[in-house]
């Protein structure tokens, strides 16, 4: 059994609920997901995972923040606020990528932010960074972990 053996092995017992509207994006994650050897499942909109976690419990969760009906934002505080998802952490996933709308995420309850569009390295990376930490340390439980930005686009000032 090799590294990359023992990373799916590790991945295949976690769950993660992915949320977005653009099925087609939700679709494409949800794949990822699987490829990096974690189960994934979809929700469509903020109704469909309502009805997803009445019956799971994901070990994470990526949310869309612009979705109609009920926005990502709105179900993030709903969860953030739930203590049965006290220990998940709740991943923004937004083209919104300004630090106002990153901001706005952290203050309703976010534990990560990612930036669309995203690689499948980027993905991989925040999913395995909110797993592998504790769920005591995540923000919402008091502690002090938030995940780095993963930005698209070069600062303002044009310097990386």
């Amino acid at each position: 059994m090799g590294p990359g053996d023992r990373m799916s092995t590790e991945a295949s017992k976690k769950t993660i609920l992915v949320v977005d509207d653009e099925v087609a994006y939700c679709d494409a994650t949800a794949e990822l997901l699987e490829v990096l050897g974690y189960r994934a499942l979809k929700a469509n909109s903020a109704r469909q995972a309502k009805a997803v976690l009445e019956v799971e419990t994901p070990n994470a969760i990526l949310l869309d923040v612009m979705m109609p009906e009920i926005d990502g934002l709105t179900l993030l505080a709903e969860l953030a606020a739930n203590p049965r998802f006290l220990g998940v952490p709740l991943v923004m996933v937004s083209a919104k990528a300004m630090p106002a709308d990153i901001g706005t995420a952290w203050m309703a309850g976010a534990d990560g932010y990612l930036c669309k569009p995203y690689t499948a390295d980027e993905l991989r990376e925040v999913v395995q960074h909110v797993l592998a930490v504790p769920s005591t340390e995540h923000y919402r439980s008091g502690g002090t972990d938030r995940l780095r930005i993963i930005l698209k686009s070069p600062p303002p000032d044009g310097k990386s």
